[in-house]
């Protein structure tokens, strides 16, 4: 068995920040986390729109200065300078076109954020989110991490405070997709953050001697725990999401196939246990 050794002191915290928007009430949490995530790691923050309009419509734009004032963290009569001096560089963007996938991937493409914050409309588990057309597509195809928060759950941030709610990540890991990676995305998620004590377990259901061994780092922020146990697959995440209660999970994919698909193709959509927990993800295939 291999073992792979990250370091997770120093990780490097995301610098920027993008999120696509339709204005819906899901893209506004989705907006929520990512201004918690540009005000605590101080990065860029991009607000993109696409769609048909004949004139930007830039008053639907999700206020910037209005949710910090919301939130306690500015004055209400607060002006653009006090926001650059809380280290957040904000942007506003609208691309008129008839291809919003095409033209986000696109923006992306040209941009490289280091994080993509979208909503999705999971209702009914894990494959809920990655059936979601537009999420789906962009996470595939960016190759950029992406963090996508189901509409309707809780999240990690408190709508009308903006307290972070950040104490337990499940990492579901296998050999065959990059469970490296994926303490590594991790740790940069928390690295931003203002956070302590977080507990992210990575967990590995299968064969004993089979699973990846992975040599971790506690640190200030995050304290890492290892569970491999053998059983069903469906059982026994079930039963890990019950008991330990993830704020966040952390999953890699591959080409068309996310770590679940390698541990029981085409069965995500009996993991009801993850439908309101916001699943942070990257596509590491090249």
């Amino acid at each position: 068995m291999k073992t792979e050794s990250i370091e997770s002191r120093g990780l490097v915290p995301f610098r920027s920040v993008h999120v696509p928007t339709d204005f819906s009430q899901g893209s506004h949490r989705a907006f929520e986390h990512a201004l918690r995530l540009a005000v605590d790691g101080q990065t860029e923050l991009r607000l993109l729109h696409v769609g048909k309009d004949k004139n930007p419509p830039w008053d639907e734009f999700p206020g910037v200065r209005h949710t910090l004032a919301r939130w306690g963290v500015l004055e209400r009569n607060s002006d653009k300078s006090d926001v650059l001096d809380l280290g957040v560089e904000p942007t506003k963007f609208f691309l008129r076109t008839r291809n919003p996938v095409k033209a986000i991937l696109k923006d992306l493409q040209a941009t490289r954020p280091d994080l993509i914050v979208m909503a999705t409309h999971a209702r009914l588990g894990l494959a809920r989110i990655f059936q979601s057309s537009l999420c789906k597509k962009v996470a595939r195809y960016s190759h950029l991490p992406t963090l996508m928060v189901p509409h309707g759950s809780e999240g990690l941030v408190e709508e009308n405070t903006g307290k972070l709610i950040l104490e337990r990540i499940l990492i579901p890991i296998s050999p065959e997709v990059a469970p490296a990676r994926a303490v590594k995305l991790a740790g940069r998620f928390v690295a931003t953050l203002n956070c302590k004590q977080v507990v992210a377990r990575l967990i590995y259901i299968g064969d004993k001697g089979d699973g990846p061994a992975i040599d971790v780092e506690d640190t200030e922020k995050m304290t890492w725990e290892y569970v491999s146990r053998p059983g069903d697959v469906l059982d026994e995440l079930n039963k890990e999401v019950t008991h330990f209660k993830p704020d966040l999970v952390v999953m890699m994919s591959r080409g068309r196939d996310s770590v679940m698909d390698t541990f029981m193709p085409g069965k995500l959509e009996t993991l009801t246990g993850f439908a309101n927990c916001p699943i942070l993800t990257e596509n590491v295939a090249f």
